[in-house]
Parts: structure tokens; sequence; C-alpha cells
């Protein structure tokens, strides 16, 4: 109950912010007195601005130099030796990986972070040829499974990290479950 109450506090202090949803009953709590599943993700404004900064200039960065990133990505040996500085770009590349993980990580958690870098190119792979075509979708699927995923959680009251990890994985399973009735309509 010490932790619930201290959390509630939060809101006082950080307007906006509030860890939990409306305190329940002592008998929806567990046996330490905290609830079972709040609802609501409790974001740091702080995380808020750093995810965000580092996201636009990442993505500047990416949108910038789209074509030197895709080349080097695909082609490597191809891209050295038209001169492309295919060492500096993967290092770049690497590193805006890991800014971008490691501030997400720590303003949403692993379980979703992980589940929305992999999970959404993979649908989007095996349903589209091109990288194109497949970094739309999987901007498009990430998008309906955070979205999802946060409002399966909240009317559900579940786990939000572990709800959008879920909505996240449903088209991976969509597409693996229609596989042999595609390959049957088709051969």
């Amino acid at each position: 109950v010490v932790v619930a109450r201290l959390l509630e506090s939060t809101e006082a202090f950080v307007p906006g912010m509030s860890a939990l949803p409306d305190t329940p009953s002592p008998a929806a709590c567990g046996c330490d007195g905290a609830p079972i599943w709040p609802a609501k993700a409790a974001v740091g404004s702080d995380d808020v601005f750093w995810v965000s900064l580092v996201g636009i200039i990442t993505l500047v960065i990416q949108v910038w130099w789209r074509r030197g990133f895709l080349f080097a990505s695909l082609d490597p040996d191809g891209a050295a030796v038209r001169g492309v500085p295919v060492r500096w770009l993967d290092a770049l590349l690497m590193l805006q990986v890991a800014a971008m993980v490691s501030l997400a990580t720590r303003a949403l958690g692993a379980l979703p972070v992980f589940a929305f870098s992999v999970l959404p190119a993979v649908a989007a792979s095996m349903l589209v040829r091109g990288p194109k075509g497949a970094l739309v979708l999987a901007l498009c699927l990430g998008a309906a499974g955070g979205a999802g995923g946060y409002l399966f959680a909240f009317f559900g009251q579940f786990p939000v990290g572990a709800s959008q990890t879920l909505m996240a994985a449903l088209p991976v399973f969509v597409v693996l479950a229609l596989r042999p009735l595609h390959k049957r309509l088709a051969g």
C-alpha cells in the first residue's frame, strides 16, 4: 500500500503524470497491497523529451542519407567499390540504433521495445517484396500494434508492455497461420 501511495503522489509533483489509475480497493490488490495490473503507463517528461529529440535527429539523418544507408546495407561490396563510406555508415547506423533502443528501453521497458524493433519488420518482410514497401508496412503495423496494445491494456486492465507486444506479434502469427492456405491456393 505504501508503494501505491508513493506512486499515486507523483501526480502532485508532475502534472499529468500518474503511475496508477484510480487506486483500487484492498480487495482488488495482490498480497502486498499493490494493484495487480495498472492500466496507465507512466512515462516521465524527461524520457519523452529525450526519445523525441534523439528520434527526430535519427529520422532526419536516415532520410537525408537514405540512399547511402540503403546501398551500404544491401550491397556493401558494390557500395565500397563506388566510394561509399560503408564502415562509417554502418557505425553511424549502429550508434543510432543503440541510442534509440537504450532511450526507449528506459522509457517503456525491454519487452515492447524489442518486440517493436523486430516483429513489425518480420511481418512486413513476409508480406511485401522490396525494402520500401516493407518499411512502410512495418511502420503501419508498429503504429497499429502500439495503439491497439494500449487500448487492449486500458480496457482489459492488462499490463501495457505485454499487451503491446502481443498486438505487435499478432500480424506475424496471422501470416504464419495463413501461409499454408496461401500455398494451397497458389499451387
